[in-house]
C-alpha cells in the first residue's frame, strides 16, 4: 500500500501572478474541451436531422460568451433574445444559429452505452473538466465543506425545492473550499446513497480520517456523517 503524500500548504503566497478573467476561464475549460464539445454537437445534429452543424471550438466559445452576456445583462427569457440587436452579439452569431445551438449542444454521444445510475452522464465531461482544475489547486490545511444552491428551473430529476429561499427551485451542490471561498472540490447531490459514498471518497482522497458534516434535504431526513 503506497503512502499518500501530503499536498496541503500553509499559505499560497508563492503562487504566480493572478490571471486575467479570460485566462482563468481557459484554465478550467481548455480549447481541447471545446473541440470535443464541437465534435459531439456535430454528431448529435447528424443523429437528429442527418445534417451536421459544422461547428468548431471557436464558435462554441462564442456561444458560451453569449450566455455570459445574457446573464450579465439580466435578460429574462431566451426566446426574446433582444441582445441580438447589439452589434457585439449579432456580429458573433445570428439569431437562428443561436437557437439551433441550444437544440443541439451536446457533450457526449447520445447513443453510446452509458451508466444508467449516473443521472449526470450527459454533462459529465463538463463537470469533470471543472473538477480536474479544482483538484489541481493548492490545498490549505483549513478547509470548509458546505452546500451551494444553483438556481435551475429546467427539466432535471435532481431539482430540489427549498422553500423560503431566494431561488426555491435549484440544484444542490456540496462544495469543499478554501478560506477565501476558492472551490477545491464539489459534488452535485444526486441521491442520498450515492451522495454519502462520494463524500467518503472525497474525504479519503483529501487525507481526512474524520469529518463531521450535517445536512438536510427535503428528500431525506437530517443526516450526520462521521
Amino acid at each position: 500500500m503506497t503512502e499518500k503524500t501530503s499536498c496541503f500548504q500553509d499559505d499560497i503566497s508563492d503562487v504566480s501572478e493572478p490571471l486575467t478573467p479570460l485566462d482563468s476561464f481557459f484554465e478550467y475549460l481548455s480549447e481541447e474541451f471545446f473541440e470535443e464539445v464541437a465534435a459531439q454537437t456535430n454528431l448529435y445534429s447528424v443523429q437528429q436531422s442527418l445534417k451536421s452543424m459544422n461547428t468548431n471550438a471557436k464558435e462554441i466559445i462564442r456561444l458560451v460568451g453569449h450566455h455570459v452576456w445574457m446573464d450579465t445583462l439580466k435578460f429574462p427569457q431566451v426566446i426574446l433574445v433582444p441582445e441580438f440587436e447589439l452589434d457585439c452579439f449579432s456580429e458573433a452569431m445570428i439569431r437562428n444559429r443561436f437557437s439551433t445551438f441550444r437544440q443541439n449542444l451536446y457533450f457526449v454521444d447520445n447513443l453510446a452505452p452509458h451508466n444508467d445510475s449516473d443521472k449526470l452522464w450527459k454533462v459529465q465531461p463538463f463537470l469533470q473538466a471543472i473538477k480536474e482544475k479544482c483538484l489541481s489547486l493548492p490545498r490549505l490545511k483549513q478547509i470548509s465543506f458546505d452546500e451551494q444552491m444553483i438556481p435551475f428551473t429546467g427539466r432535471c430529476s435532481l431539482r430540489q425545492y427549498v422553500p423560503n429561499k431566494p431561488n426555491p427551485v435549484e440544484l444542490k451542490n456540496f462544495v469543499l473550499s478554501a478560506r477565501d471561498g476558492l472551490v477545491l472540490d464539489f459534488i452535485i447531490y444526486d441521491g442520498k446513497a450515492a451522495f454519502l459514498q462520494k463524500i467518503c471518497e472525497i474525504m479519503d482522497d483529501w487525507g481526512h480520517s474524520k469529518v463531521t458534516f450535517c445536512y438536510y434535504s427535503p428528500a431525506c431526513n437530517p443526516c450526520l456523517i462521521h
